[in-house]
């Protein structure tokens, strides 16, 4: 690998690219899970995994690292399209240029729902609407700094996931700490930031959950959870399955 590409993710100095070279990179079907830690939907990426402690949903090897980083997004939708053996949906991230590639593999009962990133414009997102609305391909939002709560209202058609993020700096989530335990004030917050959006049948996933105290924090406003500690979590209760099948 060039030192570009060590540096997206992160290892630049020697201790690093030690580390490094006792793991692999690896495809991985990412568990959401709800409340109960039932499986509701995949997402496909990739992880840094340990030499011979953790085996890959699916192969990276023979792939131009370099082609990858520059544009994972097709990589990884090929590869676990050509791997998934789920029965919940697949969540995969979508390129701009072409969210999801006529060549590409569209295996049979799966509903593959795209993850459209935050910095496309809502005219670009109604083309993609339009492009594959006779497929029967679902949609999701990755909210980003600005958020993304008013854009299902622009749509002509309404995702089916918002992803939202536990991080402290988001002025909502300061609210659930500084409202925990006030169940009117938890109610008045979810009125004015989440009911709007649930009534559309939109499901909202926390995504980087990465302690119990993250997944507490979400508990009340979110639909669906995942991170590393709900990985964790799914490991540990022999929820996960070879392949994302349930």
């Amino acid at each position: 690998m060039n030192e570009w590409s060590l540096n997206e993710f992160g290892y630049s100095n020697q201790n690093d690219m030690e580390w490094y070279s006792m793991n692999v990179i690896g495809g991985k079907f990412i568990p959401v899970v709800d409340e109960q830690f039932k499986i509701v939907a995949y997402e496909a990426g990739i992880e840094l995994m340990e030499l011979e402690k953790e085996e890959a949903d699916f192969s990276l090897d023979g792939i131009d690292l370099s082609k990858l980083f520059a544009n994972p997004d097709y990589f990884i939708q090929k590869l676990a399209l050509e791997n998934y053996r789920g029965s919940v949906p697949l969540i995969l991230k979508a390129d701009c240029a072409d969210p999801l590639p006529d060549s590409f593999p569209r295996p049979e009962g799966v509903q593959i729902v795209l993850l459209l990133k935050e910095w496309m414009d809502i005219k670009y997102l109604d083309r993609v609407f339009e492009l594959y609305a006779g497929e029967g391909i679902s949609y999701a939002l990755a909210e980003n700094a600005q958020g993304v709560m008013p854009w299902p209202f622009h749509f002509n058609a309404h995702p089916e996931f918002i992803k939202i993020s536990p991080d402290r700096r988001f002025p909502r989530n300061q609210m659930l700490i500084d409202y925990a335990g006030d169940k009117w004030a938890l109610n008045n917050l979810f009125e004015c930031f989440y009911k709007p959006i649930k009534d559309m049948g939109i499901r909202i996933i926390a995504c980087d959950i990465l302690s119990e105290e993250d997944f507490e924090l979400m508990k009340p406003v979110a639909d669906a959870f995942m991170g590393t500690w709900i990985s964790e979590q799914v490991a540990s209760r022999k929820i996960e399955v070879h392949n994302g099948a349930e």
